[in-house]
């Protein structure tokens, strides 16, 4: 299923496919994930998120209040990812999940430069505040590209300020359902639009796909 939809997407859009490590967990064993994800790896995606470390849960699941990624579990995933040309979005939820990137890079299981996504969740990871922001990006190398999500009423605020300081900005109902305060968003479109509107004004040009498939040395997907 998942296959069929990227195809219907490429056929009607060019866009850059990033496709989540972490679904499909309910109802199948860990022993499944492995086989799971190296599935997934040859869907056509060019990019798949990976969460980089085992953490508490903010809220309810259905799988418990620990979401597992041990250290092994992440190697063998990203040994996947490069070998099927596809590259991963490390996850950091965590700062101690910024040093499992750089035992990543220092072993060559994937090649620099790494693509990192801050998760500003506060409650079990990192304060969604630009003083928590400055702190991460202190210790990220040189050359590594980085975004920033927040959840809820931090989305665009978080948003804006990662976009000030030159990085890259995540929007979505996964995060948030909010255009404005008490005003639902309509569509994923409208929270895109707010943040380009906002980049417009912070001079900072739209990457097209194939922009972002340069700023992120993405390959063809086997």
């Amino acid at each position: 299923m998942l296959k069929e939809y990227i195809r219907r997407i490429r056929e009607r859009i060019d866009v850059v496919i990033n496709i989540s490590t972490g679904g499909g967990r309910v109802g199948n064993p860990p022993e499944k994930w492995d086989e799971l994800v190296k599935e997934r790896c040859r869907l056509g995606a060019e990019m798949m998120s990976l969460n980089m470390g085992t953490m508490n849960r903010w809220a309810e699941h259905p799988t418990g209040p620990i979401f597992l990624n041990t250290v092994e579990m992440i190697e063998r995933w990203c040994g996947f990812m490069v070998e099927a040309n596809v590259k991963p979005e490390h996850e950091i939820y965590d700062t101690g999940m910024i040093n499992i990137c750089k035992q990543l890079a220092e072993k060559r299981i994937v090649l620099e430069p790494l693509h990192v996504q801050l998760v500003m969740v506060g409650r079990t990871g990192i304060l969604p505040t630009p003083k928590a922001l400055l702190y991460c990006l202190d210790q990220l190398p040189q050359g590594w590209t980085w975004s920033v999500c927040a959840l809820g009423r931090n989305e665009i605020p978080m948003a804006a300020i990662a976009m000030a300081m030159g990085g890259h900005v995540r929007v979505g109902f996964e995060d948030n359902i909010y255009l404005r305060r008490n005003v639902l968003a309509k569509s994923n479109s409208e929270l895109v639009r707010k943040v380009v509107n906002i980049a417009k004004e912070l001079d900072r040009p739209i990457a097209t796909p194939d922009d972002a498939r340069e700023i992120l040395k993405l390959k063809t997907p086997i």
